[in-house]
């Protein structure tokens, strides 16, 4: 029966050398320097829909950017909102943001992409900076991509988003899930792929955007305004997108408050999987999905099985091991150590969610964000 063993060992083996070949990616990737005068002009767009309870303090922290005044303008545009999205940021127009509703314009569309869209091709500067109506981003956000612009000759770059430190497992949970996928993003982008964004901390040029024509071939999904756009910009220029994994240019963002807002948020997110086109994203998902599944359903069979017991705690073994040795080097490159106390706890989370989301995923469902019924 040797080859039960060689088959128990294959998946975690493959998670081993998967997690070694990240780190190396990650080693990689330099921080950008801040030094030297802006030169770089942003038009920076919120979309925004039934976002009352966050937008102000969004837009409060866009006005205290580190950053010339004259050279970046906000844009809001509300996405047909029924609550005081559009009141809020008419309050703010002498400060310098613009308010766009779609309602306004000829057909009135709707949905992300086309409240992205419809600020972009109105916007002046050569670059377009993006970012969610809920969160906050730092002082020095402008100021990191225009370093990263000036440094790397990029189109197209972006920086960690991170949860707000929360209590209780829920929070902690989402914390150290999301500083496992910034490390992901930022070195898939050393590495030349896997490719990961997020459209909460993203800037790109104008000019590129028009060029690979915006987000026509991506609008069947409601997601995927970052991934999908980043796909089509990484299939014309591979050389020329960027991450900052500076800390300061980190943006944060509240945790879903229950389980069942992350599922539907973590639906929400897998929903564009099925429009992935690099191997790499493919194999690392793979990979994951794999371990997690044989730890799960290794366990469950163990007291059935002996070797179903052993593949279980491999599987268990590498991938505490392995997660405990990535996620402590992050928490510490962002300052987030504290999470690491429910690092055990939420190992067993996370190996359910990698599953459950996986085989979710085999087939694509309608689901609701934000009243709509979408997929």
């Amino acid at each position: 029966m040797a080859w039960w063993w060689l088959a128990g060992a294959a998946f975690p083996l493959a998670y081993v050398l998967t997690m070694v070949w990240l780190w190396r990616g990650w080693r990689q990737l330099p921080a950008v320097r801040t030094d030297g005068p802006p030169r770089t002009d942003f038009t920076v767009v919120v979309p925004a829909r039934n976002e009352s309870a966050h937008l102000a303090r969004c837009l409060d922290a866009l006005r205290a950017q580190d950053y010339p005044a004259d050279r970046f303008r906000i844009v809001v545009v509300d996405d047909h909102s029924e609550d005081e999205t559009a009141d809020i940021a008419r309050r703010y127009a002498d400060r310098g943001v613009a308010l766009l509703r779609l309602t306004d314009l000829p057909d009135a569309p709707s949905g992300k992409k086309a409240a992205l869209a419809a600020a972009i091709e109105r916007a002046d500067t050569a670059w377009i900076a993006t970012t969610d109506a809920d969160t906050q981003v730092p002082s020095a956000w402008l100021r990191h991509f225009d370093a990263a612009i000036r440094q790397t000759d990029c189109l197209m770059v972006g920086s960690a988003v991170r949860f707000e430190a929360r209590r209780g497992l829920w929070a902690c949970f989402q914390q150290l899930d999301c500083l496992g996928t910034m490390g992901l993003t930022g070195a898939g982008m050393a590495l030349g792929g896997p490719y990961l964004s997020n459209g909460a901390s993203l800037a790109f040029a104008k000019k590129a955007w028009l060029a690979v024509g915006g987000y026509a071939g991506t609008t069947h999904r409601a997601s995927g305004d970052d991934m999908l756009l980043q796909q089509k910009f990484a299939r014309r220029w591979p050389d020329r997108l960027f991450w900052v994994k500076n800390p300061a240019a980190a943006v944060h963002t509240p945790p879903q408050p229950d389980g069942r807002s992350l599922w539907r948020q973590r639906r929400r997110w897998a929903s564009k999987a099925h429009d992935y086109h690099d191997p790499r994203m493919a194999w690392v998902q793979a990979v994951a999905f794999g371990v997690s599944l044989q730890a799960l359903a290794g366990l469950l069979l163990a007291p059935f099985w002996t070797p179903a017991a052993v593949a279980a705690l491999l599987a268990w073994s590498v991938r505490g091991l392995t997660d405990a040795l990535w996620l402590r080097m992050l928490a510490r490159h962002f300052g987030e150590s504290r999470s690491m106390r429910c690092f055990l706890p939420a190992l067993v989370l996370h190996v359910c969610y990698v599953v459950a989301l996986g085989l979710s995923s085999f087939r694509a469902r309608p689901y609701e964000w934000k009243g709509r019924r979408v997929r």
